[in-house]
């Protein structure tokens, strides 16, 4: 891919414009900048935030995105190359600049076993079940006859036919109210990225609130949405989709409330990916 970063140098240079103006100017860090005049692209988080990438520096300098983009696919498809593979794929992830690098293990988080829903299931599974056994056995031991479906006594039959049914009916008949409650689980979390999933919600509803400037990308089920750059005071609503990825360019500067529950950027000083997926 040297190809295209020989061409994003030479024309940066021809213009005089420094990497850190196109930084400035484009919210990306001047490390990701330089890799891009290095035809080094695997730093990338996937195909869409790279191609976002060289689109605005593209752009910053007065190049045709497209004319790069299908310099790009020609390359691509002449050296048989793959996307830059995503940083939760890679077998040696890393932390820290130059020789400070570390390694992070990779960490899964269990899911857990919603038991208080199961024990509350069962209990009113239980309540209702000795409840019919019991006027059931009742009526049994009195001598009466016991209706089945599609059959009613004569004394409960009353205003020309209807149903009439006593209060100890209606009492058993009442729905019984869902657990409605959302659950954010941390799935996941490896270098510059974490997958969280949302439970018990008819519909996944995603807030963004800025408390100064930071640029954002947004990804929904695969397909690319929209990127932006917000300041202070705004705001950003993201509803639908079952997946849903978005990169913070400056993650301290935004807080996340995904159908009420908080996920916190605090301390995160490096780009980073947040994915949310209902189940």
């Amino acid at each position: 891919m040297k190809e295209i970063g020989e061409l994003l140098r030479e024309a940066r240079e021809e213009r005089g414009i420094t990497l850190e103006q196109i930084s400035r100017d484009t919210k990306i860090p001047e490390r990701l900048l330089r890799d891009l005049e290095e035809g080094d692209f695997s730093r990338f988080a996937g195909k869409v935030y790279f191609k976002g990438a060289l689109r605005n520096y593209a752009e910053s300098i007065g190049l045709n995105s497209q004319e790069l983009f299908s310099l790009y696919d020609r390359v691509t498809e002449k050296s048989n190359l793959t996307t830059p593979e995503k940083p939760e794929n890679r077998k040696d992830q890393h932390v820290g600049t130059g020789r400070e690098r570390k390694k992070l293990p990779h960490r899964k988080i269990k899911k857990p076993f919603p038991m208080v829903v199961l024990v509350w299931i069962a209990v009113l599974a239980f309540v209702i079940g000795g409840s019919i056994w019991y006027r059931h056995d009742q009526r049994l031991n009195n001598g009466e006859k016991v209706s089945y479906p599609g059959e009613f006594l004569p004394d409960e039959m009353e205003n020309n036919g209807e149903e009439l049914l006593n209060d100890d009916d209606n009492d058993l008949l009442q729905p019984v109210e869902p657990l409605d409650e959302p659950v954010l689980i941390l799935l996941e979390e490896g270098v510059g990225q974490a997958t969280y999933i949302i439970k018990e919600v008819e519909e996944k509803k995603i807030e963004l609130i800025f408390s100064g400037e930071c640029w954002i990308s947004i990804e929904q089920d695969g397909s690319f949405v929209e990127q932006k750059t917000y300041r202070n005071g705004g705001q950003h609503r993201i509803s639908g989709g079952r997946e849903t990825t978005i990169r913070f360019g400056n993650p301290p500067m935004a807080s996340i409330l995904v159908n009420g529950q908080e996920i916190s950027l605090s301390g995160i000083r490096n780009p980073f990916n947040i994915t949310i997926r209902k189940e």
